[in-house]
């Protein structure tokens, strides 16, 4: 499955965080977004894990832990722009 697909049956599952103007949709809206928060949690902490392969002298090892440091420092950044 790829990234495109992977992300859309994620907002599906979701489902709506934009609240709306309505009570109980945004109430749901909130909700939704405790789900995606935990998601992207978990999925930080996933990438956090991975940075450890960054100084393997094992080609795929060492790609797969630098590709996940260099994410967590975009994010970072990312963030820090939004705050």
């Amino acid at each position: 499955m790829n990234s495109e697909t992977i992300i859309e049956v994620t907002k599906t599952l979701i489902g709506n965080i934009v609240p709306v103007g309505d009570f109980y949709k945004d109430n749901i809206a909130y909700e939704n977004q405790d789900k995606l928060i935990e998601l992207t949690e978990t999925c930080i902490d996933l990438l956090i894990r991975n940075t450890i392969y960054k100084d393997r002298s094992e080609y795929h090892a060492e790609r797969i832990g630098k590709k996940a440091q260099e994410t967590l420092k975009k994010l970072y950044f990312e963030v820090e722009k939004s705050l």
